[in-house]
């Protein structure tokens, strides 16, 4: 019999074959999660800082505006440690690099995007 190592709640159910994990910092392993409301969560646990006066949170939120079809994460360029998020919608693909919360590239596409694959070169 199997015992869960652990659990997560995200506040937000997740949509089955959208979760992909990455080292968004290039060092620590974050887990991205696909909503059902155009979102991806990412719990980046090795973030999480403590703070006297405020709570602080290991999750951050990207809001796609958009349904998410497909998700998966890897670098970009050759010998970079850093992966970004690559995500599926019905008319795009983009890239985004948490760190800098941006979208280093974003194409149009004529059909909905079901699988994505990252190739390392």
């Amino acid at each position: 019999m199997l015992n869960a190592a652990f659990q997560l709640k995200l506040g937000q159910p997740v949509t089955p074959g959208l979760v992909a994990s990455g080292k968004f910092d290039g060092k620590s392993p974050s887990l991205a999660c696909g909503t059902t409301g155009g979102k991806i969560i990412i719990h980046s646990p090795h973030d999480h800082i403590e703070h006297e006066d405020e709570s602080s949170s290991s999750f951050r939120f990207l809001n796609i505006n958009r349904k998410v079809t497909a998700l998966t994460t890897g670098t970009l360029s050759h010998g970079s440690a850093q992966d970004r998020i690559i995500i599926g919608t019905q008319r795009n693909v983009m890239a985004n690099d948490v760190e800098r919360n941006a979208d280093p590239f974003r194409v149009n596409m004529q059909g909905r995007v079901r699988h994505l694959v990252v190739r390392a070169c």
